[in-house]
């Protein structure tokens, strides 16, 4: 699948198929921002961190919500909490 051009409303159909394709995670991203900084928080409050997705995840809705400094030193030290398990397909995000 194409993720560039999935709906943003079916994505998360999608998420155990696309966990490892950065192309995935970059229409999370573009998704994530056309929704409301306090439906991002929402979201991100409901997101269970059990590995390295979502610590992904969680961080990338954070960022839309608006995060402080001490929650954003907080996402970092979970990230990298998880760079080990990130899998090689996923780094090139990192890095950027």
């Amino acid at each position: 699948m194409d993720y560039r051009w999935a709906e943003c409303k079916t994505l998360a159909a999608f998420y155990h198929e696309g966990l490892n394709n950065p192309l995935f995670w970059l229409r999370t991203i573009e998704c994530t921002q056309r929704i409301m900084s306090t439906e991002a928080q929402r979201q991100a409050s409901s997101v269970i961190v059990a590995g390295w997705d979502g610590a992904f995840y969680k961080s990338i809705l954070l960022e839309r919500a608006g995060m402080t400094v001490a929650e954003r030193r907080a996402q970092l030290v979970l990230l990298e909490s998880y760079q080990l398990q990130f899998p090689s397909s996923m780094r090139v995000l990192l890095s950027t």
